[in-house]
């Protein structure tokens, strides 16, 4: 050691500077670790799995009770419900949102916002139809599966695709009007 004075020269950092170093690499972790979270694109395979099933069920149960039923889709809550026209012969307008799940016999609603194990960060929809729909966010499907525009209740669905996405994750809910087939790409 060297003595100046009787001040003995230590070489290295006093605790001041290592504190700064410290809360400034903790800083810039909070500021880089959010672009290198892990995104589970498994969540957004149930999102669009539910919003599959969904719309197969909707299907499903027109067939089954030779009555229409159908879904409204809102893209801004995050929301696909099923509805049951208040009169079969106007299956557009009005309808009703008591279609119950028959097992847990609650109103089949599904808020993707809410699942345990869904996530998406944006939910989009794009229909193509044989005339022009007023209410391209409702589809009903009649007692044969053929799925229609809600408002009016005469415009045949070509397509409809529903996109989810997640980060750099893209999935899409594809529903062929004429055959009723559901898919997800």
């Amino acid at each position: 050691m060297d003595r100046v004075q009787g001040i003995s020269l230590l070489k290295g950092f006093s605790l001041i500077e290592l504190l700064v170093v410290i809360v400034v690499l903790g800083l810039a972790a909070m500021v880089v670790a959010p672009q290198f979270s892990s995104i589970n694109p498994q969540q957004l395979d149930y999102a669009a799995r539910e919003i599959a099933e969904t719309i197969r069920f909707a299907r499903n149960e027109a067939i089954r009770l030779a009555e229409p039923r159908g879904f409204e889709l809102d893209t801004g809550a995050k929301r696909i419900r099923v509805f049951r026209p208040v009169t079969p012969e106007q299956p557009g307008e009005p309808v009703v949102f008591d279609v119950r799940d028959p097992v847990s016999k609650r109103l089949f609603v599904v808020n993707l916002d809410k699942l345990k194990y869904a996530e998406i960060e944006n939910l989009t929809q794009n229909s193509s139809y044989q005339g022009t729909c007023d209410k391209p966010t409702d589809t009903y499907f009649d007692t044969t599966g053929v799925a229609w525009c809600a408002k009016p209740d005469n415009v045949l669905l070509k397509q409809q695709d529903i996109t989810l996405t997640l980060g750099s994750h893209i999935r899409v809910v594809h529903l062929d009007g004429i055959t009723g087939r559901v898919s997800i790409q």
